[in-house]
């Protein structure tokens, strides 16, 4: 056979050996998440872990599932079971639902109403209002006559809207992106995709297909069990009944049944979580390690975090809209709203599908095309910088210099220290303290008793409380005056508004007498501080407690929770390649057999103290200086038990002590958790698995909590790293 005949059979070969790849690659994607067990085992674990998370969530609900699914099939009770107790929240849920649903005809009637009425308000409105006036009035027309009814849907509105399962969903999207992208590129695959014909983006499209199946099953699964378990708790609603029937969705401008509604909602979560997907896969590609995945992901989320806000302060309703986070919250996607297009209104929930089906095109184009599909020219640039780079390189004789070269700079975790320092700053910055006229009047009264107990203080407040009596009885002798004749109508309002300028700090005084009869009891006191306990009556004082109140975690621990996840995030990064890359190539076998093996050990066991005391001082020791500044922290000496908020504490400490005590169980907590994180790293010798365990074991329930799981403070780790919900 001629070279010419043996050259075209090749092209033949290697042409037909192109058609069908892609498919062909997508089946061996498709079989290596088949094969991977690490995948099945997340599959099912987090599947798991929604069911019981979603069951925990409507056990700890105010809403009481047993007497809900009880009443709500008895809608003539429910009316007066709300009268006998309207603070019930199982009453008033029901009560709400059922009034919505059969006044959804006078509801409809009045957004018609409104509309045509604005209409004909010509004056100041621009070309898009007029449009989006007559939209809506058109939209809800075609809605007339349609009977929505009483079906009992708290529930299924609950389970299309759980966060929890947001949470696994993202976390499912990270460990997919770490199999499937990221290990190729650390093993070296990545590179031989850049020699085949064409087969690099075939190959990474391929693997986004095969991790676009994956995820959209999971979600199916997720909203499928959600749906189950929320007619089991609440009893089954009926699926044939328009949408509008659910009051969450009562403002929702289409017509369609409840179980269309819920295939809806299925398939535009998955096309959200597969722009998540697509930019995950952008952010591995362009990433050499998990450092710099989480560096980019953390920098798109705080762009999405920055569109919200302006959208909201601007009135923009495309930003604030767009965003992720407001995207996945169900019930703000679906409600009624139009975007102005070249001033015609247009149905925002069609725009943000289209935006998605555009933002998901473009992250695939630029994974897939621009950096893999680079050109040859480019490749032998960066290979020739690269070798010119080699000559200059610095030789370091210092090992801790040497550990900290690799850690920084090797492994870019310098970025995340950035990043988390000017996360803090922009944080700080931005955070501001309402003042009110009541909190100033409140701040003035305390700051006259402040300190110890004192017989001078209290009689002070009983002539304040004393003076406030004479004002209402004074009212109420005017009012008779008035009432005889005795005055004039402008003597009359004189009169009153003189008292009523006396009165203006009267709601901060009673707040203060609230505290101060607090405070008498803590030490014993009926009327004179002669009968106080003489032990108590020394170290237990009065103080201004706001700033205190926000240290000690306010009402829902939610900044606790917050700052506990950022030092667990950044130390899980730093600890991975600071130990576990090292366990992972094997290095340590080589370093175990030289002569100061143990000073390499020592170094690094010292630099990870000293990283985790930074990384600790630069997430709480923002907070501690703000509240010093905008608000104050004084009367720190005296006992816990002077702050209402530590009553319940059961040490016997000062306020600077108990703080003391909460800094050092975080402490504590997380170096035991540093400790037990590097010993799993070293027994599974793999990174990206102590990584993902680390996130499922200690990250996971704090996010869960802080995306409004609040069964979540049940879980020992978050009290623990908490400290003040532990000892509270």
């Amino acid at each position: 056979m001629s070279r010419s005949k043996q050259m075209e059979k090749a092209a033949t070969i290697s042409h037909s050996g192109r058609r069908g790849g892609f498919f062909r690659f997508f089946i061996n994607e498709i079989r290596a998440i088949l094969y991977n067990r690490k995948l099945i085992l997340c599959f099912l674990l987090f599947l798991v872990m929604n069911v019981g998370l979603l069951i925990v969530a409507f056990a700890t609900d105010e809403v009481d599932s047993t007497q809900y699914a009880r009443l709500r099939t008895d809608p003539d009770s429910i009316m007066d079971m709300y009268m006998e107790d309207p603070e019930s929240e199982t009453y008033k849920q029901l009560f709400d639902e059922y009034m919505a649903s059969t006044t959804y005809d006078e509801y409809l009637q009045k957004v018609i109403e409104d509309a045509e009425m604005n209409q004909s308000i010509s004056i100041f409105q621009t070309k898009f209002s007029i449009s989006n006036l007559e939209r809506t009035k058109r939209d809800f027309e075609r809605l007339v006559g349609t009977e929505a009814s009483f079906v009992g849907g708290y529930g299924i509105c609950k389970a299309l809207n759980f966060t929890g399962s947001y949470v696994l969903i993202f976390f499912l999207l990270v460990v997919l992106v770490l199999e499937l992208v990221l290990r190729d590129k650390k093993n070296g695959l990545a590179n031989l995709y850049k020699t085949t014909w064409n087969g690099d983006s075939r190959l990474l499209l391929s693997k986004y297909a095969a991790a676009f199946v994956y995820m959209a099953l999971f979600v199916a699964g997720v909203f499928l069990s959600n749906i189950l378990i929320a007619e089991w708790k609440f009893g089954a609603v009926d699926l044939s009944a328009p949408v509008q029937s659910l009051m969450d969705y009562i403002g929702y401008g289409f017509s369609c049944r409840i179980s269309t509604f819920v295939v809806l909602v299925c398939l535009v979560k998955i096309l959200i979580f597969a722009v998540i997907l697509a930019a995950l896969f952008t952010f591995a590609v362009v990433s050499s390690n998990e450092v710099m995945l989480c560096v980019w992901s953390a920098v798109a989320m705080f762009v999405e975090l920055l569109f919200s806000v302006l959208g909201e302060k601007l009135n923009l309703t495309f930003l604030y809209r767009f965003s992720i986070f407001s995207m996945l919250d169900t019930t703000r996607f679906f409600q009624y709203e139009n975007y102005n297009l070249i001033s015609h209104a247009e149905p925002a929930i069609y725009l943000d599908c289209i935006i998605c089906a555009v933002l998901l095109a473009g992250f695939l184009i630029i994974s897939s095309v621009i950096y893999l599909e680079g050109s040859s020219d480019y490749r032998e640039s960066r290979i020739r910088l690269r070798k010119k780079g080699t000559k200059s390189r610095r030789i370091f004789s210092s090992v801790w210099r040497l550990e900290g070269y690799k850690l920084w700079l090797g492994y870019k975790m310098i970025f995340v220290i950035f990043l988390l320092v000017g996360f803090q700053v922009y944080i700080y910055q931005n955070k501001s303290v309402r003042w009110s006229a009541n909190e100033y009047a409140y701040q003035y009264y305390i700051s006259q008793i402040e300190g110890v107990v004192t017989q001078g203080k209290l009689d002070y407040i009983a002539s304040e409380e004393e003076r406030y009596e004479k004002l209402h009885e004074e009212e109420d002798r005017v009012d008779r005056d008035y009432a005889a004749g005795k005055i004039t109508e402008k003597e009359y309002n004189d009169k009153w508004d003189e008292m009523n300028k006396q009165l203006a700090n009267e709601e901060s005084f009673f707040r203060c007498l609230e505290y101060v009869d607090y405070i008498k009891q803590q030490c014993g006191i009926t009327s004179q501080v002669s009968e106080a306990d003489p032990a108590a009556l020394e170290r237990i004082g009065f103080v201004y407690a706001r700033g205190w109140n926000i240290l000690a975690g306010s009402k829902d621990y939610k900044d606790d929770v917050m700052n506990a996840a950022k030092v667990i995030v950044v130390l899980m990064l730093t600890t991975a390649f600071l130990y576990l890359e090292d366990y992972r190539y094997k290095i340590n076998g080589i370093i175990d057999i030289t002569e100061n093996y143990r000073k390499l050990h020592v170094i690094k066991a010292f630099r990870m103290l000293l990283i985790i005391l930074v990384v600790y001082m630069i997430v709480y020791l923002p907070e501690l200086m703000w509240v010093k500044r905008e608000i104050g922290l004084a009367g720190g000496k005296y006992l816990a038990q002077s702050l209402p908020c530590l009553e319940q504490v059961g040490i016997s400490t000062s306020i600077t002590g108990y703080f003391l005590l909460v800094s050092g169980i975080r402490l504590i907590t997380i170096l035991v958790l540093t400790v037990l994180y590097v010993l799993v790293g070293k027994l599974i010798r793999s990174t990206n698995g102590a990584i993902f365990c680390a996130a499922a074991v200690a990250l996971l329930p704090l996010l869960l909590y802080l995306s409004g799981f609040t069964a979540a403070k049940y879980y020992p780790l978050v009290q623990l790293l908490s400290g003040n919900m532990l000892l509270r």
